[in-house]
């Protein structure tokens, strides 16, 4: 009788470990709270209890950088959103050196943006958006390298010039260009 308690108890452990990563996840393991190994994809096994995993998807997601209204060289200021498509390379990096990859990387992008945004004049930025773009996503890929992840593209989406401040202590001009 008590055999088979053992056995039913061993069975019950054995399969309520079992757990299951798509194709497009890897399972990070840690045991007693430490990293231990990287499972996936298929069936594998955790020790319950003593083990947790925390799944990580590894296919091209974008995250889209909130509208900002930042001022650029010449004191214009304008209104700019971007969107950034990453992949995350080295899931057990992505979630041990950072807390949550996703808004690191937009907030690292943001910064990124408004530094690159204020280096240049509003003629500079409408005419050469495509370079913006590649050294907004250049920038950024170093910065995330060591979270495991990869910036594969980055892409100013909206420019708005009509907007501003609504602080009352900015003094907002509207640009005048010469595109000669």
């Amino acid at each position: 009788m008590v055999l088979l308690y053992i056995i039913a108890l061993t069975t019950l452990l054995g399969v309520s470990g079992l757990r299951r990563a798509n194709e497009n996840q890897r399972s990070v393991v840690f045991t007693l709270g430490k990293y231990t190994r990287l499972k996936g994809p298929g069936l594998f096994w955790i020790m319950p209890l003593i083990e947790h995993y925390q799944l990580v998807d590894i296919r091209v997601a974008s995250v889209g950088l909130e509208p900002q209204e930042l001022s650029t060289k010449d004191n214009v200021f304008i209104k700019i959103n971007a969107v950034l498509w990453y992949k995350v390379l080295q899931p057990n990096e992505a979630i041990v050196n950072v807390g949550d990859y996703e808004q690191a990387i937009c907030r690292l992008s943001s910064n990124t943006l408004q530094n690159i945004i204020s280096k240049h004049t509003l003629k500079e930025i409408l005419r050469d958006r495509e370079m913006l773009n590649i050294t907004l996503q250049k920038l950024t890929d170093v910065a995330t390298e060591p979270w495991g992840i990869k910036i594969k593209m980055a892409e100013i989406k909206g420019l708005d010039t009509s907007g501003g401040f609504q602080n009352e202590k900015f003094i907002i001009r509207k640009p005048r260009l010469n595109l000669n």
